[in-house]
């Protein structure tokens, strides 16, 4: 399965990709839709510019009642 999406920021793509791959953003980003116990797994940084970050974090889920 193939999935494609297209963004568009009016930064940027160096400012973009800093925010990306800046994990206290990231914890952010995650605490304000409603995830908790952020963790920083991993960071690595290729030579060819790449990051790669691996994260943990609780996602409430609701489910229906039988």
């Amino acid at each position: 399965m193939q999935f494609d999406a297209i963004h568009t920021y009016q930064q940027s793509a160096d400012e973009v990709f800093a925010a990306l791959i800046d994990f206290e953003a990231v914890k952010s980003k995650y605490e304000a839709i409603g995830q908790s116990d952020v963790l920083l797994v991993r960071r690595d940084e290729g030579d060819d510019g790449s990051v790669t970050m691996v994260t943990t974090r609780v996602v409430p889920l609701e489910l229906p009642g039988f």
